[in-house]
């Protein structure tokens, strides 16, 4: 499936294998068995996309959340080995009620959500302040903000542009523990649906419900299990 890519697995590649085989094919011994190398947090929530301003829809919130990530084991005991950070968003969306025909990719779902990732180097604030002002543009502005700036290459190996077009959207980050360690930070983000644009119906305020699972896995028998159990027991959704 991944020689369907293309040399170098270029942007139009993977599009063209995600289209043909999805996520491929699930792994039933990372669905039912933990792991000490392997270890799978799950989280769900509720978020408002929209608020009403006057007689429009806008951008409503942003949800801020701790990555279940040891980052003193993975920056001083485990810096050379490498992981992978996997995250899955899943949330449903309400059809629109009226006509046949939808114009537009905001026409047919109530809301559409996304996710965005701290990248090294860049701090808490900074990392913030960057999905704050991307969601004042709001709509897909947001979505091809990070992949059209350099400095805001988030290391996916899918893409927003690419995973954003489902509603069950999974990409992974490869990486060092040297690296993986500044990865603090989790946005869950709104964009723009029915709610919003269709504001006589009444339904911009309406509230949705999502799940998020974050996985780490190492790629060598070390327990990563452990540091992040005691992570998640500690740790606690940052507003936005």
């Amino acid at each position: 499936m991944l020689l369907r890519a293309g040399p170098g697995g270029s942007k139009i590649g993977r599009r063209k294998v995600f289209r043909m085989f999805g996520y491929g094919v699930p792994n039933l011994g990372d669905a039912i068995e933990s792991a000490a190398n392997r270890a799978v947090v799950i989280h769900q929530a509720e978020i408002q996309p929209f608020r009403k301003d006057k007689k429009e829809g806008k951008i409503n919130e942003l949800k801020f959340f701790a990555l279940p990530i040891p980052s003193l084991e993975l920056s001083h005991e485990f810096p050379a080995a490498q992981f992978r950070l996997r995250v899955t968003l899943s949330y449903f969306i309400e059809p629109n009620p009226g006509g046949r025909t939808y114009r537009g990719k905001y026409g047919y779902a109530s809301h559409r959500l996304g996710f965005r990732i701290q990248v090294p180097g860049e701090s808490e604030a900074a990392f913030r302040a960057r999905l704050q002002d991307q969601a004042a543009a709001e709509d897909d502005v947001l979505a091809a903000a990070s992949e059209q700036a350099p400095q805001y290459g988030e290391g996916w190996t899918i893409g927003n542009q690419i995973r954003n077009a489902s509603t069950v959207q999974s990409d992974w980050i490869d990486e060092d523990g040297a690296k993986l360690a500044y990865r603090r930070l989790l946005a869950v983000y709104p964009m723009s649906g029915w709610w919003k644009n269709r504001p006589k119906l009444d339904r911009i305020e309406s509230k949705a419900r999502f799940s998020l699972i974050v996985s780490l896995e190492a790629d060598q028998a070390i327990d990563i299990y452990t540091p992040v159990k005691a992570v998640v027991e500690t740790a606690t959704q940052i507003t936005a």
